[in-house]
């Protein structure tokens, strides 16, 4: 038997034909269920049963010929009402199980509800927060204030109350979006089930930055990644450096091998560096001349005979002799 067990006592004992029985029967029936280890084992003898429930060995083996035996009156009617089975050197409590699975079920409850209940506190912290930089944010603002003319002081609280009145909290949208940033396009499930709203403005800015991009494309592919794993998900400060991060890989990825950012452009459209440039004439000049050689043998104009007394080499096709050794 484990020194560590642990039992729980359910209320609903009191509603059970056991509760009925002597006081010693009960007290023993306590006694074995404080004595159970994991798996509802009770290993004593009676005398150490008795000397642990602390009722004479004479009430015990009552209270064990009861529990040993069919109840009808059983709430269960499984082992046909019996508590208790004789096993080698003990008992084994035969509805263990049953109350042991409740108390696992109450006791992941119980983990839920805490877990609940931090996760709303937590939240109510960064709300509290949120209003409370915002709230020094105005009154900045307002100590600014003083300094100008009634006028222009009057104007500038009107404006913003206007906009107080329209901005919600960070805790219930992912930003707030001014009507400026133009139409929306879409959204990007950002965490904490918040969203940000990608509108008119994310194009204008990422348009002329990644040319090379199906950018409105690349905004639906950067949604289905976020909402394929959960995990991903950037908060309200992060989402534009992750925007600019993925647009920036795929622009890479449209450019070729090897370019760089000098001016002249190829077929892509896209530059290379001078260098390049310089380097890739040359070498296209040298397959160019390597392709029009044709051996030609100079014949000697002494003899006549090809290979004897003069020069030999190779003609190219240009007229420019190459000879051997030179």
């Amino acid at each position: 038997m484990s020194s560590l067990s642990f039992t729980k006592l359910f209320s609903s004992i009191t509603d059970s034909s056991i509760w009925q029985e002597s006081s010693d029967s009960r007290v023993v029936w306590v006694t074995l269920l404080a004595m159970a280890d994991p798996l509802g084992r009770v290993h004593a003898s009676i005398s150490g049963l008795a000397r642990r429930s602390n009722v004479s060995r004479e009430a015990t083996e009552q209270a064990l010929a009861v529990f040993l035996s069919p109840d009808p009156d059983s709430r269960t009617s499984d082992h046909e009402g019996r508590r208790i089975e004789a096993i080698e050197g003990g008992w084994r409590l035969l509805n263990y199980k049953v109350y042991r699975e409740k108390q696992d079920e109450e006791a992941i409850r119980e983990a839920n509800r805490v877990r609940q209940e931090r996760y709303r506190k937590n939240n109510a912290d960064v709300t509290d927060s949120n209003a409370m930089s915002r709230s020094v944010t105005h009154s900045n603002a307002l100590s600014q204030d003083v300094t100008e003319s009634n006028d222009k002081k009057k104007e500038k609280l009107e404006v913003e109350v206007s906009t107080s009145t329209n901005t919600t909290t960070l805790a219930s949208t992912a930003i707030a979006v001014p009507a400026a940033r133009g139409k929306l396009l879409g959204t990007l499930p950002l965490t904490g089930g918040r969203t940000y709203e990608v509108r008119e403005d994310d194009l204008a800015r990422d348009g002329p930055l990644y040319p090379a991009v199906d950018v409105i494309q690349e905004y639906r592919n950067m949604k289905g990644w976020l909402m394929a794993a959960p995990q991903r998900q950037k908060t309200p400060q992060g989402i534009r450096k992750f925007m600019n991060s993925w647009l920036s890989r795929e622009q890479d990825k449209a450019r070729p091998q090897g370019a760089g950012h000098g001016t002249f452009k190829g077929k892509t459209e896209h530059s290379i560096s001078a260098g390049d440039e310089a380097i890739a004439i040359i070498r296209a000049a040298e397959q160019a001349r390597a392709d029009r050689a044709t051996p030609e043998v100079f014949r000697d104009s002494e003899t006549g005979e090809a290979g004897h007394g003069g020069l030999s080499g190779i003609r190219l096709g240009s007229g420019e002799l190459l000879t051997p050794g030179y």
